[in-house]
């Protein structure tokens, strides 16, 4: 069906955009087709076009230089279909484009880049779309956005850095499955304090909290910032089970973080630990601020820890959205048992000196053992040899010496058989020696 401004095409099973209709035709409607595909030629023929509507027509897929052609357009309703994402590239030389509709596709995330250049759009609708996360400068330099319809998606939170245009009047933000805690509080702020300026409640379609469970189900209107709190956590503490000497110092640590202020408190034994200022235990406590979260480290300390110090801990850290704790089990080991086992390791050191300094003495007996040995045969080699190689010469008082001393050699025959059984022989073997070294002297 066609007229003179307006094409309208409903069931009829196309699979591309018809060639047949005005040339002049301002206004384009197609739906409940099988249109999956929008390729670069397919608006080629009508380039006066004002709206173009093609929805529920399983569109798929959308050529980057689709709507070249109709660079006049001002609407553009893509709703019911099957875009993964907001076709930017096909989108930003639409300088002139007012209302971009895209409700009910599968678009799961609003990337920084996917509006820009859309300079005069007053209104966005992503109603129903998956969302899930929304880049904090999805919106920047929109400056004429008067709508954006956000609502019926799957967004938990939203970044406290993201910007909304100061023209915007309609926020439509409803059916989220909201996280309200402190990462969010700022939305809310933001909507109240936009209160005359921006609509965000209409009727009973207002935002409600899925979690945390506590406000489960409460809608937006019944609540204050104060309830969009994060839940105090412990994120690190010493070890829980403190064991240590009677009478030493020690102490116990735990990091909690929570916004508003968690208030941290110390149990014994299931009471609350009060101090008076004369008491062997001090709190002390420190804070941090890191991206709006508060981190507390809170720390008991013992001093002359006794008797009356052991037991159960517990430090807890509660805030108006809940609390978190850790318990620590406090011993100590007796000082004469520790006596005991400073003794026992002396002793064992002075044992272990006494057998090192015995190991020693051995090792040096049994080299000055080896050391008799060895010389005693090289004693006896040498007068071996003296006796099988004389010494001859032409002088006769080089031979004379000789003589003495080979008559002596023969004089003990037990030596030259190499048996050194009594001191007798040994004394002998030494006398020759002496006179060899003597002779060699004076050669």
């Amino acid at each position: 069906m066609s007229g003179r401004l307006n094409a309208i095409c409903t069931g009829q099973s196309i699979e591309r955009i018809p060639t047949d209709f005005d040339l002049d035709i301002k206004v384009l409607k197609i739906s409940e087709d099988r249109l999956i595909k929008l390729s670069s030629t397919s608006l080629d023929r009508y380039v006066q076009l004002q709206e173009i509507y093609i929805t529920a027509c399983h569109l798929k897929y959308i050529a980057a230089a689709a709507f070249h052609p109709v660079e006049n357009l001002h609407i553009l309703d893509l709703s019911k279909n099957r875009l993964e994402r907001i076709p930017s590239e096909a989108i930003k030389m639409l300088y002139k484009l007012r209302e971009l509709i895209l409700r009910v596709n599968p678009i799961r995330t609003l990337e920084r880049s996917d509006l820009s250049g859309l300079l005069r759009l007053t209104k966005i609708d992503l109603c129903h779309c998956r969302l899930r996360n929304i880049h904090p400068k999805a919106f920047e330099d929109l400056n004429k956005l008067l709508e954006i319809n956000i609502a019926g998606n799957e967004l938990q939170t939203i970044s406290s850095d993201t910007f909304f245009p100061p023209s915007l009047s309609v926020l439509r933000i409803f059916k989220n499955p909201w996280n309200c805690d402190c990462h969010l509080r700022w939305l809310l702020k933001y909507c109240q304090s936009k209160r005359g300026t921006i609509s965000w409640k209409f009727g009973r379609r207002i935002p409600a909290c899925s979690e945390p469970e506590l406000l489960e189900g409460v809608g937006w209107t019944s609540l204050n910032t104060s309830s969009f709190a994060c839940a105090p956590t412990i994120l690190s503490h010493s070890e829980t089970r403190l064991t240590t000497r009677k009478g030493s110092n020690s102490s116990l640590y735990c990091l909690s973080s929570g916004d508003p202020q968690p208030e941290v408190a110390w149990f014994y034994k299931g009471s609350r630990i009060l101090l008076p200022e004369e008491s062997r235990k001090k709190i002390v406590l420190s804070r941090t601020n890191d991206d709006h979260i508060f981190d507390y480290n809170s720390t008991l300390v013992f001093y002359k820890i006794s008797n009356e110090d052991t037991g159960s801990y517990k430090c807890q850290a509660r805030n108006s959205a809940g609390q978190s704790e850790v318990t620590f089990i406090v011993t100590f080991t007796d000082s004469s048992k520790f006596s005991s086992n400073q003794a026992n390791i002396s002793r064992l050191r002075l044992i272990s000196v006494s057998l090192t300094c015995l190991l020693i003495v051995i090792i040096a007996f049994l080299v000055g053992l080896v050391v008799v040995r060895y010389v005693k045969r090289r004693k006896r080699r040498c007068v071996y040899r003296i006796d099988h190689d004389p010494l001859k010469g032409d002088q006769e008082s080089m031979t004379a010496p000789l003589k003495n001393i080979n008559e002596e050699v023969h004089s003990t025959p037990d030596l030259l058989r190499g048996s050194c059984s009594n001191d007798d022989t040994l004394d002998g073997a030494t006398g020759i020696l002496n006179k060899i070294e003597l002779y060699g002297t004076a050669v």
